[in-house]
């Protein structure tokens, strides 16, 4: 897997934890545990989570909307206050930079290497590339305990 595919592979975990909280919020407010309601739930989010493609395919899920027992927009608004950029930060440090799980230091290379060849333009260019690169990730992307900084 690349870099990018690692980093939205975490994301998509974290949106999917949220909205799943969320659903429970909802289920336990409507006194519903039916199968056709999650699908309503799902399918009346905007949350980039593959739950919603499946809850598309399921034509029960429509009577929900029909007797009020959720106010998608309120939920909606409670996921994107969730997902906030800390909440993001967060879950790519538990989940690649700080990450102790098999095959978690590969995943950290493989940033690293992205964020040497993303180097932005005017960033110490009187360096040669290699030296340019160390400098780029030593000084800017990471802080003196070299932890990742938030900017990177």
């Amino acid at each position: 897997r690349t870099a990018e595919a690692e980093v939205l592979r975490v994301l998509c975990t974290s949106r999917r934890r949220i909205a799943e909280d969320e659903l429970h919020r909802a289920k336990a407010a409507a006194a519903n545990s039916d199968v056709h309601f999650e699908s309503y739930f799902y399918g009346s989010i905007h949350f980039g989570i593959p739950e919603q493609v499946e809850a598309a395919r399921d034509p029960n899920r429509l009577t929900y909307g029909l007797l009020n027992m959720l106010r998608p927009q309120e939920v909606q608004a409670r996921l994107l206050q969730t997902y906030s950029p800390a909440t993001i930060r967060q879950c790519l440090r538990s989940g690649i930079l700080e990450s102790q799980a098999e095959g978690a230091q590969a995943r950290r290379e493989k940033l690293f290497d992205w964020l040497r060849a993303h180097i932005p333009k005017g960033f110490r260019q009187e360096l040669a590339m290699k030296e340019r690169q160390e400098a780029w990730l030593t000084e800017a992307c990471h802080d003196s305990d070299y932890r990742m900084t938030d900017a990177a």
